[in-house]
């Protein structure tokens, strides 16, 4: 399926830019989310690109380091895999997958991490490395690992298991074990684990329970059910023929429509890639398509496997400005203009009044 350079609403807004990127195709683990923030959190772009504040929704590709000082920050890697950071910690996204089965790498520079991974391709394809050894995991599971100023790492693993290596060899740490390396030397070996119950991991603890909840009905391809439970959140479904459920957001502005509260942000490899403001705004904003019917309003339509894209819209320029709206499930614009909704609009004006 071609890859339009997506980003949606019937807006029309003036753009500093005359052109824009456009790919063939994403594959939606390359395109990690920061799906949460407290406190202060940034990035660090890769290629030199600078600092970012931390935000909802943003971008993390690989290459990109996520540092936080007072604050927490939480990463969707996808297929329920979470990377999670407490206060000053630095990590550094090595690599991320460009397809099924690729490797993932995280180096950990300083600070405290949990890896949550409930879907693992096969052993030892997540790895996580720091300044005293590297560890990679075999199965999914709970892991963490702290980084202490002297640079001593303590890899701890809550279920699941993990290969240690360091300079004198590896050694295997099983579920419920820990182990101790410094200066690139085990300075002891796997033994059983010592609870470490602090805040941070009362807030991972807490941050696994939501993603635990079993909702009643699901209504997701299982491509997009990281997202189940934060839209559930957030709006209802509804039946809608042709298109079967849609969910339908709880909003209270009637002037609102698909791509109208966030931003637009330039990343080399991908393009302009909107970023929501909105929580749930990730998926409906990089997955699936749009609709409006009277009573119902706007929908978004999950159901045809759609994959990730930086934005799923049409653009419209004029003489001195740039605008986009949503596309529906035709790959056309979708426009509500004059009291009616179009979703195969193919004129090439876009009036004033339309949205």
């Amino acid at each position: 399926m071609k890859k339009l350079i997506v980003i949606a609403t019937a807006l029309v807004v003036i753009f500093p830019f005359l052109a824009f990127s456009q790919q063939e195709s994403y594959y939606s683990g390359s395109y990690t989310r920061l799906s949460y923030v407290n406190g202060d959190v940034y990035i660090q772009r890769a290629q030199d690109l600078g600092y970012e504040k931390g935000e909802v929704n943003l971008v993390v590709i690989a290459g990109d380091k996520l540092g936080t000082r007072e604050g927490r920050a939480e990463i969707q890697l996808g297929r329920r895999n979470y990377l999670r950071l407490d206060r000053d910690t630095l990590v550094d996204m090595v690599n991320l997958p460009s397809r099924d089965g690729d490797l993932t790498k995280l180096h950990l520079i300083s600070g405290s991490i949990y890896v949550r991974v409930s879907n693992l391709d096969r052993e030892k394809n997540f790895e996580i490395h720091t300044p005293d050894a590297s560890f990679y995991l075999m199965e999914e599971g709970l892991y963490r690992v702290d980084v202490s100023e002297n640079k001593e790492t303590e890899f701890r693993v809550y279920s699941g298991s993990a290969e240690a290596a360091a300079e004198e060899g590896s050694v295997m740490v099983q579920d419920g074990e820990q182990v101790t390396a410094a200066n690139g030397r085990f300075i002891s070996s796997p033994g059983s684990l010592y609870s470490r119950r602090d805040d941070f991991s009362d807030w991972n603890a807490s941050r696994d329970a939501i993603f635990a909840k079993r909702l009643t009905k699901t209504y997701l391809p299982e491509d997009y059910s990281d997202y189940e439970y934060e839209l559930s959140n957030y709006g209802r479904w509804a039946y809608e023929a042709p298109y079967g459920n849609v969910w339908v957001p709880t909003i209270s502005d009637y002037d609102w429509r698909p791509y109208y509260n966030g931003r637009w942000v330039w990343y080399p490899i991908i393009g302009w890639t909107w970023v929501s403001y909105e929580p749930w705004g990730w998926c409906t904003s990089h997955y699936g398509r749009w609709g409006w019917r009277f009573g119902l309003g706007w929908y978004w339509i999950p159901h045809n496997h759609w994959g990730w894209g930086p934005a799923w819209v049409h653009w419209y320029h004029g003489y001195d400005h740039y605008g986009w709206c949503a596309l529906s499930y035709y790959n056309r614009p979708a426009v509500f203009m004059n009291n009616r909704f179009y979703d195969r609009y193919d004129r090439d004006y876009f009036p004033a009044n339309s949205r």
